[in-house]
């Protein structure tokens, strides 16, 4: 099970990111799956989907800051 302190740090900072909280979910059950088992981390069959679903629900910034 994911620390509730872990938790809450995803959302804070997808929050200050100005991200969806659609992201943190995603982040969330990722981070859960890895800390049960269910997922390996240096398996791309693994990990390409979970990381094609945050980038689907990460918002990118028309001219971001240099």
């Amino acid at each position: 099970m994911l620390n509730g302190k872990i938790k809450q740090a995803i959302e804070n900072a997808v929050q200050e990111e100005g991200q969806s909280p659609l992201l943190a979910m995603k982040i969330k059950a990722w981070m859960e799956a890895l800390t049960e088992g269910d997922a390996d981390i240096a398996d791309p069959g693994s990990y390409t989907p979970r990381s094609s679903l945050c980038f689907e629900n990460t918002i990118v910034p028309q001219n971001p800051e240099e």
